[in-house]
């Protein structure tokens, strides 16, 4: 398998940070203006106080996509240099993308969320701990 490929989920996560980003700021903006605020004087903690939660929860997604994605682009980027990707590894990380976009299109809807999140953690951690199950079957085979 072509190990670049595993490059295309990896792209698309940060595409939807990036959108996440550009949508967060047009809220806050539009907020800002549409009440006459003094843009200079906004600190983040006063936007806060001051901000309903239809311009606060942007940033809070914004916050979740520079956390938990961290490790994905971690194992994404191990995967690569070990030569490790196959058809497994893409289905998951194609997999990770799709629940980080439900989450994100869904973000605020508690029960919703807990089970995306949970999901897309079980993603994640299988991404991360198949490599040392592969290296520990490959030592096993190499001792015989």
């Amino acid at each position: 398998m072509e190990q670049a490929v595993i490059f295309k989920p990896f792209l698309a996560t940060m595409v939807l940070t990036l959108v996440v980003w550009i949508y967060m700021y047009l809220r806050r903006l539009s907020f800002i203006f549409a009440n006459d605020l003094d843009a200079r004087k906004m600190t983040p903690g006063e936007l806060a106080r001051v901000s309903p939660p239809s311009v606060s929860t942007p940033s809070d997604n914004l916050k979740n996509l520079l956390e938990l994605p961290t490790v994905f682009y971690a194992v994404v980027l191990y995967l690569f240099a070990t030569r490790q990707v196959d058809a497994v590894y893409l289905d998951l990380a194609w997999g990770f993308v799709a629940l980080r976009i439900l989450h994100e299109s869904r973000h605020g809807i508690e029960p919703h969320r807990l089970i995306v999140d949970q999901r897309g953690e079980e993603h994640r951690g299988l991404m991360r701990f198949e490599p040392q199950r592969r290296i520990r079957d490959q030592r096993e085979r190499n001792r015989v």
